[in-house]
């Protein structure tokens, strides 16, 4: 790739190139985007006027850029107006707000960049996802942001963002999130309560924060970058000195709620340490009636039966035709699960 960026003609399918900019990003381009409107919402720049689009571009340089894409002049004309930095691996998506006073950038360091159009800073980071970032874009009011992650299983995951913003700040606050549980079964909506307390993501923390009522301390949270096992693990002491929880009756309600939290996470899952064979790979289920089917793997039997009642032939794990629809009951898998079971 030789990160190469051209201009096309999109009008009458002349599928012409106006502009060829060399080398715009080292080791190639990996997306881009236009502004819906002209110039840029609270920008300064006099070399912005009418006529003139942004485009954000983003590559395998870590970096963002943005350039003016002239179009009133007699000849179509393309500038670098700011090299974006901030990313620590490939930016491999990138969008701009249709208002043009925002662009996000999500990269394979799993982070998501809110970035001003106005002042090229870097405004805000999303520090949810635990895969690469593979996608995201604005919604047409601007009150929304959707990205994505890529992955394995139920690595893959969607999230919508909804925006709150004043005259000096900006906020993202998580309001769904669906992650795939297996590219041949379908996906399930998540929400972070939903999630094993440790496997809480920076994000995951705020939005319970907001769900508890403790909106003033999300912003100390996600400075230090507090997940689930540093939540569970928090003292009064660090909520006092590091997170600027000065108020004791706060300290005790995060405290008092931390313990909850870990209650009801216990009574979730009581089989937090239980192998993954134990689960049915359908459902993500302890098996209560594990049955081996003709792809070899063992499913719980209701959750088998109904994939087949639907009408399926193939196998939920490898998608490979069935050779026949004989279910054997585990009966080694099922007495170890119960003796696992008996013995919490």
């Amino acid at each position: 790739m030789n990160g190469d960026l051209r201009v096309w003609d999109a009008r009458f399918g002349h599928s012409k190139c106006l502009v060829l900019v060399k080398e715009a990003h080292d080791l190639g381009v990996a997306g881009s985007d236009f502004s819906l409107c002209h110039g840029m919402q609270g920008s300064t720049d006099v070399d912005f006027p009418f006529g003139t689009f942004l485009l954000a571009t983003c590559g395998f340089d870590n970096n963002v850029k943005l350039w003016a894409v002239a179009t009133s002049c007699p000849k179509l004309s393309v500038s670098i107006k700011a090299v974006l930095k901030g990313h620590e691996s490939n930016v491999m998506c990138v969008a701009i707000s249709n208002k043009g006073h925002l662009v996000a950038s999500g990269s394979g360091d799993k982070m998501v960049i809110i970035w001003s159009t106005g002042s090229y800073e870097n405004l805000y980071k999303i520090d949810y996802h635990s895969r690469y970032v593979t996608c995201c874009s604005f919604s047409s009011d601007d009150s929304l942001l959707v990205t994505g992650s890529g992955g394995s299983g139920n690595e893959c995951a969607l999230a919508v963002w909804r925006l709150d913003h004043g005259d000096d700040f900006i906020d993202f606050h998580g309001i769904f999130v669906q992650e795939a549980k297996s590219a041949n079964i379908g996906s399930v909506l998540e929400n972070p309560l939903n999630k094993q307390l440790s496997n809480w993501a920076t994000e995951d923390v705020c939005i319970w924060l907001k769900q508890e009522g403790l909106n003033d301390y999300i912003n100390s949270f996600r400075g230090n970058k507090i997940d689930g096992n540093g939540l569970m693990h928090l003292t009064e002491d660090m909520l006092k000195k590091h997170l600027n929880v000065a108020a004791l009756g706060d300290r005790t309600k995060i405290l008092y709620c931390i313990e909850n939290l870990k209650i009801s996470t216990r009574q979730r899952d009581p089989a937090n340490s239980l192998p993954d064979e134990f689960f049915c790979p359908v459902t993500r289920e302890i098996m209560q009636d594990p049955v081996i089917a003709a792809d070899g793997f063992t499913y719980e039997r209701q959750a088998i039966t109904a994939w087949l009642e639907s009408g399926k032939t193939s196998s939920p794990m490898t998608n490979e035709n069935l050779h026949h629809t004989i279910l054997t009951q585990n009966r080694c898998l099922k007495a170890l699960i119960q003796s696992h079971l008996q013995n919490d």
